[in-house]
């Protein structure tokens, strides 16, 4: 569900001028996919692939948003 607050969080924070809030939903996200991945097996399962893959290109964009460099691959 977290994903899907993306656009709205992008909106929101433009409107309202508080850059802010798109570090807060970075690390949510991040704390949140962390536990996902901590708690369910994700390789060989096609959807939850797919969700991790969302999550990387989200979390890219929430980086390339604020001008911040990540490595492509840990």
């Amino acid at each position: 569900m977290k994903l899907i607050r993306w656009p709205e969080v992008v909106f929101d924070a433009a409107q309202l001028r508080h850059p802010h809030r798109i570090c807060e939903y970075g690390k949510e996200l991040a704390t949140q996919f962390h536990s996902f991945y901590e708690q369910c097996k994700v390789l060989g399962n096609p959807s939850r692939e797919y969700l991790a893959d969302a999550t990387r290109i989200t979390l890219r964009n929430v980086l390339k948003l604020l001008g911040i460099t990540a490595p492509e691959t840990m």
